[in-house]
């Protein structure tokens, strides 16, 4: 293993590195309209609004950890690509994707 050589597009590998990036800010972005359309939620609830608005709340915050725990998951993959060793530390999430609810 450690006398073969690993050959790699720098092409294919820059675009695996750029789809991550993206993945990352999306999942990011998301967040955002997430919180808008929670609001929507519990104003259109009327007389409800009470009711709804303390699980609204908790449906926010945990969708909010889970977007941003794959926000940096991607973001380590494409901090990572082309590395032979991987670097926890090491993210770089690129902010340009935005996607819309």
């Amino acid at each position: 293993m450690g006398s073969q050589t690993v050959a790699v597009d720098s092409a294919e590998m820059s675009a695996a590195r750029d789809a991550f990036d993206d993945l990352a800010a999306a999942y990011r972005n998301t967040g955002e309209p997430l919180s808008g359309a929670t609001e929507d939620a519990t104003s259109g609830a009327g007389q409800f609004a009470g009711q709804l608005a303390p699980g609204v709340s908790t449906f926010l915050a945990r969708w909010q950890e889970a977007l941003s725990v794959c926000s940096t998951s991607a973001g380590l993959v494409a901090a990572n690509i082309g590395l032979l060793d991987a670097d926890v530390t090491r993210v770089d999430v690129d902010a340009s994707t935005a996607i819309v609810l």
